[in-house]
């Protein structure tokens, strides 16, 4: 079984045109947090894309399948992928996130966005092997492969609910694929220790497996680094803030002039247009599902306290409203939080149990 991974996302663009012109990269991490709890940033990110010129991708690299917001628990993702629609998301990178989900749980809305190369179901169903993107000057591919262990990158593996191929065949498999196009490849790593410069060997002896050759690895990392070459490779981070831009600049065929990482720093604005008054029905619809008061405690109630009163008391009263029964057990051991003094909303019941705890019942 895996305990610890690294999802890659290799991203290929296919250049129509002849002269150099540029390339815009747009990285989100964690677009959850900027659509539930930072609406106003995510409104700054569109403008700033909408006034971009160049060809782009707007990729998410960090959690966006974390149960850790309930918006998404309420709704098993429905909303936060509908506004990924409207935002103009173009990818999702399958990571650590991703495969905690468990597979009846996977919406299948989530599978036009999702990329891998070596991600598969058990049941040897696979999500986008390669996807394109395509505007008027320019096709770009991406496809994505997960390794878990980058000393060892040509190693298999396997979760509860998926399996994880070789991922060095089968990103030369892609690369290979996209190569009779006469492409310009770009390959996405994230590897969680990785130091700069100082792991050029490990990157190195990774770069010596794939043929062909990338012209440019975009490495997201805990550290932040300058781009460098390695093996004539051109090596750059994507930073872990909530919204980064890569700038490639292109010369003629197909190779790289300058590459350059921007963090954006997003100010608070307005919604400015169409689709931020979308985006903002989604927010306020799951609000107010949010909002709805199930009970009330004229005190505090610690996770821990048992009996009369404690948190499985009114866990147990509350599911007794919700299935309309005369009563309902509740075991205490499953309950992670506690409740705050007055109302207690729906947003607090999921803030209280785990995401991996199910209800189920049986009305008699």
């Amino acid at each position: 079984m895996i305990k610890a991974a690294a999802p890659i996302l290799l991203l290929f663009f296919l250049s129509c045109s002849g002269k150099g012109k540029g390339l815009s990269l747009y990285l989100t991490n964690d677009f959850n947090s900027l659509l539930w709890d930072e609406s106003e940033k995510i409104y700054s990110l569109a403008e700033e894309i909408k006034n971009d010129a160049n060809p782009k991708l707007i990729i998410e690299t960090g959690d966006f399948f974390s149960q850790s917001h309930p918006e998404n628990l309420e709704d098993g993702f429905q909303s936060a992928l509908k506004a990924a629609e409207i935002f103009g998301l173009d990818a999702i990178c399958a990571d650590d996130s991703f495969l905690k989900i468990e597979k009846e749980d996977l919406p299948k809305e989530a599978e036009k966005y999702i990329l891998s190369s070596n991600l598969y179901l058990k049941s040897k169903k696979n999500f986008s092997p390669l996807r394109s993107i395509c505007d008027a000057s320019s096709s770009i591919c991406a496809v994505s492969a997960y390794i878990y262990q980058f000393s060892f990158p040509e190693k298999a593996g396997y979760t509860k609910d998926y399996r994880i191929e070789n991922p060095i065949y089968e990103i030369n498999k892609n690369l290979n694929k996209v190569k009779e196009k006469k492409s310009f490849e770009t390959i996405f790593l994230y590897i969680k220790d990785f130091e700069g410069k100082k792991d050029k060997k490990r990157l190195s002896d990774f770069l010596q497996k794939l043929t062909p050759k990338p012209e440019l690895v975009i490495i997201k990392s805990e550290k932040e680094f300058s781009p460098f070459k390695c093996k004539n490779i051109w090596i750059a981070y994507a930073p872990k803030n909530e919204a980064a831009k890569i700038s490639v600049t292109e010369i003629p065929v197909l190779k790289i002039k300058k590459v350059k990482t921007y963090v954006l720093n997003l100010p608070k604005t307005s919604k400015t247009n169409i689709s931020d008054e979308q985006l903002e029905k989604i927010r306020k619809e799951k609000f107010l599902k949010l909002s709805k008061v199930y009970s009330s405690s004229d005190k505090d109630i610690p996770a821990q306290q048992r009996g009369p009163g404690g948190t499985a008391y009114f866990m147990s009263k509350i599911i007794s409203r919700y299935i309309k029964s005369n009563g309902a057990f509740y075991s205490a051991q499953a309950v992670k939080k506690g409740f705050k003094k007055g109302e207690i909303r729906l947003r607090d019941i999921y803030d209280s149990v785990s995401p991996q705890d199910r209800l189920i019942y049986c009305k008699i």
